[in-house]
C-alpha cells in the first residue's frame, strides 16, 4: 500500500517509519501524502493510543526531496500558493493530530526533519543526530514547516537557526528545549517504545485531552503564522535564482 514509509499497529501502539533511506528520507509529495493516510488510519482507529514515527537508515529526514523542491524557477503566484497549500495540509495534519506523537530520531533531522521533530509530543534522540535549518545556504527559507518551531525553540534560537543555517548536535539540541532525551543509537526506537508503552496505558481521552491542553499553553497563533510564510516564500522563490 506504501511506497515512501512503514505502517504498523501493535499493542496500542502505530509505528510510522520514514522509508527513503537512499536519500535520507527527504520528503516529496508521496510521502506526505503517505503520512497523512496513515496517520488518518492511526486517528480512526480506537484501539491506537499513540503514534510512533521513525525512520529507516541512518538518518531521519533531511528535508525536502530536492527533485521537488528546487524545481521552483519562474514559479508564478499560483504556483508558489499551490506548493505552500500542500505543504500545509501535511503540517497541519501534524498540528492539530489529537493523539500522541512520539519522535524518534537519528542522523540527519534537517529542515523539515526539524519540523516533524517540533509538531511531535515527545522527542528522543540519538547521539548521532543533527539538527538545523539550512536552507538560507539555499538562498531561500524554511517559512511554514518553521512555524512551530518558534513554540518549541524560541523566538531567539528560532531567529539563530535560520539566519545562521547552524546544525547542532543532539546535546545542544536537548538544551534549547529541542527533544526531551538523547540516548544511544540503539537505544532510540527503546526509548520511544518505553513512552509509548506507558502512555498507550493512560485512557485515550485522558491522553488526548492533556494534549489539548499543552496545546493551548501560550498559544502563538499557528494559523497566522503559517499563512504569512506564503507570502515570503513567494518573494524567497523570486530571489533564489538571481543569487544561485
Amino acid at each position: 500500500m506504501y511506497r515512501s514509509i512503514l505502517y504498523e499497529k501493535k499493542d496500542r501502539i502505530a509505528r510510522l517509519t520514514l522509508n527513503r533511506p537512499e536519500v535520507r528520507n527527504a520528503v516529496n509529495e508521496t510521502m506526505r501524502q503517505e503520512i497523512i493516510l496513515a496517520l488518518a488510519d492511526a486517528k480512526a482507529d480506537g484501539d491506537i493510543a499513540v503514534v510512533v514515527v521513525s525512520a529507516s537508515g541512518k538518518s531521519f529526514c533531511s528535508g525536502r526531496d530536492r527533485n521537488e523542491f528546487m524545481n521552483h524557477d519562474g514559479w508564478s503566484m499560483a504556483e508558489v500558493y499551490s506548493d505552500y497549500a500542500r505543504g500545509k495540509e501535511f503540517l497541519d495534519v501534524l498540528q492539530y493530530y489529537p493523539k500522541p506523537l512520539i519522535a524518534a530520531v537519528q542522523g540527519f533531522a534537517l529542515g523539515y526533519g526539524v519540523s516533524i521533530v517540533t509538531y511531535c509530543d515527545l522527542a528522543v534522540a540519538g547521539q548521532s543526530a543533527v539538527f538545523g535549518y539550512p536552507e538560507i545556504n539555499e538562498n531561500i527559507i524554511p517559512a511554514t514547516a518553521a512555524v512551530k518551531a518558534a513554540e518549541t525553540v524560541g523566538r531567539r534560537m528560532l531567529t539563530e537557526m535560520i539566519f545562521l543555517g547552524n546544525r547542532y548536535t543532539a546535546d545542544q539540541a536537548l538544551a534549547m528545549g529541542l527533544i526531551n532525551c538523547v540516548t544511544k543509537d540503539e537505544d532510540i526506537l527503546p526509548k520511544a517504545a518505553e513512552w509509548a508503552e506507558t502512555m498507550a496505558k493512560n485512557d485515550p481521552t485522558t491522553n488526548q485531552l492533556c494534549k489539548q491542553f499543552i496545546q493551548s499553553v501560550g498559544k502563538t497563533g499557528y494559523d497566522a503564522g503559517a499563512l504569512n510564510s506564503v507570502s515570503v516564500l513567494s518573494v524567497s522563490y523570486a530571489n533564489n535564482k538571481k543569487w544561485r
